[in-house]
């Protein structure tokens, strides 16, 4: 505790306003404290889960829940805070004081707010926007822990045969529930932006379901809302949809969490970032070409192979999940 207290009074270091970091530390560790013994106390009931008495032994996962804490305490006291000079609000600043990563915090919100279940609901919805941020686009950082949990030194293409090694861990199945329940929520608003039918939103949910979950590295460095605008606009194009790319950023600046930023700078191998045209062609169309071209099929049958697979595989995520 004395070290992350010395590393988060560094990073807010501010002339006379010292005193200001002291205390919301001092707040945040009560928090923590009192979050712990409700985490302890969740953990002798017998309903819970081993993967629960496993993570409180994990220093890192005693770090996240510290930084979470803080999280709540800055955001708590967001005016103040501004007025002194310190970051509100921002979990990625905290993330890098403690040199965690975004799916540490995402293990971790979970457990608190199961534990401290008299939030306000003002905090409740900061916590719930961060973990939408996380599962936007802090999780799929290169350097995340979520690559090398989920892949296991394996390529995407071989785990299309193989049982999907998320089910076996409730935090990376409650994770993939999460990410695709977000991704289908977005998905949905935008196609409702376009007037587009439901039946195009079923082939463009199994094109971005298969990224997500059979095409993991396709979102390594970037955003999951680049790969619904590609979706989208890869179905609708070999539906013969007459839908442009910038009737498509137009609408999406509408959602929440939305930024030019996103479809302006994509990451792409070996080069500066480009524009979400780019990599469409150089990148989504290259690894989704069969993918789309079963969509484009007369036969129905492929059609609903593929919106059954969609559904099935969310399926399996829920019922590996705890009550």
């Amino acid at each position: 505790m004395t070290a992350c207290q010395t590393l988060f009074l560094e990073a807010s270091k501010r002339s006379d306003f010292d005193h200001v970091a002291e205390l919301r530390f001092q707040m945040a560790s009560k928090l923590f404290y009192k979050t712990l013994i409700s985490l302890l106390q969740l953990e002798q009931n017998e309903d819970s889960s081993s993967e629960l008495s496993a993570l409180l032994q994990m220093a890192k996962f005693l770090k996240s829940l510290l930084a979470c804490c803080i999280e709540v305490v800055m955001a708590t006291y967001n005016n103040s805070c501004e007025q002194y000079g310190m970051l509100t609000g921002s979990f990625e600043w905290i993330l890098r004081v403690f040199n965690l990563h975004g799916f540490d915090l995402f293990r971790v919100l979970g457990s608190f707010l199961k534990a401290e279940t008299q939030l306000p609901s003002s905090v409740a919805k900061h916590l719930q926007n961060v973990e939408d941020e996380i599962i936007l686009h802090v999780v799929w950082k290169a350097e995340s822990p979520l690559f090398d949990t989920l892949l296991s030194n394996r390529d995407d293409e071989e785990l299309q045969n193989q049982q999907l090694p998320w089910l076996q861990s409730n935090s990376l199945s409650l994770f993939f529930v999460k990410a695709c329940r977000l991704a289908h929520h977005r998905m949905s608003i935008l196609c409702g932006h376009l007037d587009l039918n439901s039946d195009l939103q079923k082939q463009i949910w199994s094109c971005i379901e298969t990224c997500i979950c059979h095409r993991t590295k396709i979102l390594q460095d970037r955003h999951l809302d680049q790969v619904i605008m590609c979706a989208l606009y890869g179905v609708c194009k070999i539906r013969e949809k007459d839908i442009t790319f910038r009737s498509i950023v137009k609408k999406y600046l509408l959602l929440p969490h939305s930024s030019s930023q996103v479809y302006r700078h994509v990451a792409m191998p070996d080069e500066a970032a480009s524009s979400i045209i780019s990599f469409y062609n150089q990148i989504f169309m290259q690894q989704l070409k069969d993918h789309l071209v079963a969509i484009s099929t007369p036969s129905p049958q492929v059609s609903d192979l593929l919106e059954m697979k969609a559904l099935n595989e969310l399926s399996s995520f829920q019922r590996g999940l705890p009550q």
